[in-house]
């Protein structure tokens, strides 16, 4: 394992950890409506029952977010990153798959 490999998996799983420790409050229906934390769209703010039913959802999609970038963080470590950058580039772009569960709420919201 070399350095950037242990980088990558490193910071791979320190996001999708803190992804998943974010989200479990929501999952669970525990954010209050605010403007700082949760699932932010205009449809959530309609009512206390759109901003539970989108924060759940919402919560539950990053959550299955954030362990998928996990799993890849350990997959980092047994990749040999240094001798092919093009594995760099590709996987250090991991991060943005939270843009699949953002994605999945946007048209949740829209199917409300």
């Amino acid at each position: 394992m070399g350095w950037t490999s242990l980088l990558l998996g490193l910071s791979s799983l320190i996001v999708g950890l803190v992804v998943v420790l974010i989200s479990i409050p929501m999952a669970r229906g525990k954010v209050a409506m605010n403007h700082t934390y949760g699932v932010r769209l205009a449809k959530s703010f309609e009512s206390e029952e759109n901003w539970d039913r989108l924060n759940r959802y919402g919560g539950r999609q990053l959550i299955f977010g954030g362990i998928a970038i996990m799993l890849l963080g350990i997959i980092f470590f047994f990749l040999d990153m240094d001798s092919n950058p093009d594995y760099v580039i590709l996987l250090g772009l991991t991060p943005l798959l939270l843009l699949i569960p953002a994605l999945r709420i946007a048209s949740y919201a829209k199917k409300m």
